[in-house]
C-alpha cells in the first residue's frame, strides 16, 4: 500500500462527519475547546445577571427587591456559577484547545473522555438552573 493511499484513507477516517450526529459526537479538541469557551461565556452572562440582582438589592437600605430567601439563593447560585461553571471551565477550554497544538499532538489523550467531560459540564449547569424552577435552588452560600 502506497503512502499516498494510506494518507487518503486516514484523512477520510479522521474527517468530521458533517451531520447533526457528527456535531454531537465530535471528539476534536478544537471544537470541544470552543464549546467550553462559549458555554462558559454563557454562564458568565447568567452569573453577571445574578450579580446585578444582588447589587440592586444592596443599592439602598431596606430595599425589598428580593426576599431574604431569594437573595440567599441568588447569592449561592452566583458564587457556584462563577467558580464552577465559569472560571474553571474557561481555563479548561483554553487548555483543551491549545495544549495539543502547543505540544504537536493530533488530539488530546482519551478524546472520548474529553468529549464526555464537556457534556457532563453542560448538563450539570442545566441541572443547576433547573433547580430554581422546581423551587429547589441551593441557598446555603457558595462556600457551603
Amino acid at each position: 500500500m502506497s503512502t499516498v493511499t494510506l494518507e487518503g484513507e486516514l484523512a477520510a477516517l479522521w474527517e468530521k462527519p458533517k451531520t447533526v450526529r457528527g456535531w454531537f459526537a465530535t471528539v476534536d479538541h478544537k471544537d470541544l475547546g470552543i464549546r467550553y469557551l462559549m458555554t462558559a461565556f454563557a454562564f458568565l452572562i447568567v452569573g453577571g445577571r445574578e450579580a446585578l440582582l444582588m447589587r440592586i438589592q444592596l443599592s439602598q437600605a431596606d430595599l425589598c427587591f428580593l426576599s431574604p430567601g431569594a437573595y440567599n439563593q441568588i447569592f449561592t447560585m452566583h458564587g457556584a456559577t462563577m467558580i464552577f461553571w465559569y472560571a474553571a471551565p474557561i481555563l479548561s477550554g483554553f487548555a483543551v484547545s491549545l495544549v495539543p497544538l502547543m505540544i504537536g499532538a493530533r488530539d488530546m489523550a482519551f478524546p472520548r473522555l474529553n468529549a464526555f467531560t464537556y457534556w457532563a459540564y453542560l448538563f450539570s449547569g442545566v441541572f443547576l438552573y433547573v433547580a430554581p424552577v422546581l423551587s429547589q435552588a441551593p441557598h446555603a452560600g457558595w462556600f457551603a
